[in-house]
């Protein structure tokens, strides 16, 4: 049994597509991930669409010269912007807030949000 199609799970996530559907926000530091970004946002793509959850993916690059940026603006392309967020040169930008969530002072994340590194 997939552990996502549960009613409590279902209960807990919300349905997709509905106002009580939680987004999944993952926190994604790259540094020089040009050919294992696609491979990654593919793979949390699959998950999160086959289990109809609401989901977007913060691909935090830290300057990285080997394009990496340029990958993203890509998959945002493909994917879509409000799925595929770009930050450059901003390690500062999602910060921990005391063990409470986390801060975003450009945008509002999910309320399930994980670091991925």
């Amino acid at each position: 049994m997939n552990p996502f199609e549960s009613t409590v799970s279902l209960d807990m996530q919300g349905r997709f597509s509905t106002p009580n559907t939680h987004k999944y926000s993952v926190i994604l530091p790259t540094y020089n991930e040009r050919k294992n970004l696609p491979v990654i946002v593919w793979l949390l793509a699959k998950i999160f669409g086959e289990n109809q959850l609401a989901w977007e993916i913060i691909v935090v690059d830290d300057a990285s010269p080997d394009g990496t940026q340029e990958i993203a603006k890509q998959l945002a392309g493909v994917y879509g912007e409000n799925k595929i967020v770009g930050l450059r040169n901003c390690s500062y930008c999602i910060l921990p807030n005391a063990g409470t969530g986390f801060e975003a002072p450009y945008r509002e994340i999910g309320s399930w949000h994980t670091f991925m590194g």
